[in-house]
C-alpha cells in the first residue's frame, strides 16, 4: 500500500525523469488496477513534457490501447513549441489512420501569425506540405 501510494505521489510530480520512473515501476513491477488509466490520463496530459515523459512507457509495457492518441497527437500539434515538434505531431496523426484527424491538421494549415512583420505568414511553415499530404490521405480512407 506504501508503494502505490508513494508512486501515485510521484506519478503526480512535476519533473518528467521522476514521473517516467514513477509510471515505469507502478505499471510494470505492482498489479494496482489503477495504474492503467493513471498512464493513460497522463498520455493526454496538457504538459507536453508529462505526455513524451510516459509514452516511453505506454510503448514498453504496450499500453496504447486504452489511449486517446488523437487528442495526445492534436494536443503536440497546436501547442508545440517549434515547429519540429509540430511536424512529428503531424506524422503520428497521419500514422493513426484516423479521419477525425482531418479537422486538426487544417486548423494547423490555416493558422496565421497575427501581428509584427510576419502578419499574416503560416503559424506552421515547415508543416503545411506534409499536413496536406496527411489530410488528402486521411480523406482518402473516408471513402
Amino acid at each position: 500500500k506504501k508503494l502505490r501510494a508513494g508512486l501515485r505521489a510521484m506519478a503526480a510530480d512535476k519533473d518528467p525523469d521522476v514521473v517516467a520512473k514513477a509510471f515505469d515501476l507502478w505499471v510494470g513491477r505492482t498489479k494496482d488496477p489503477e495504474a492503467a488509466p493513471a498512464i493513460d490520463k497522463a498520455a493526454v496530459s496538457q504538459l507536453y513534457e508529462r505526455r513524451h515523459a510516459v509514452a516511453p512507457v505506454i510503448e514498453k509495457y504496450k499500453l496504447g490501447d486504452g489511449v486517446a492518441w488523437l487528442k495526445a497527437y492534436t494536443l503536440d500539434l497546436e501547442e508545440g513549441e517549434t515547429c519540429e515538434i509540430r511536424k512529428e505531431a503531424v506524422a503520428k496523426l497521419r500514422a493513426l489512420a484516423d479521419p477525425r484527424a482531418i479537422e486538426p491538421l487544417e486548423r494547423a494549415t490555416a493558422k496565421r501569425i497575427k501581428s509584427g512583420p510576419l502578419r499574416g505568414k503560416p503559424v506552421s511553415a515547415c508543416l503545411i506540405d506534409d499536413a496536406n499530404a496527411a489530410i488528402g490521405y486521411l480523406r482518402g480512407l473516408k471513402k
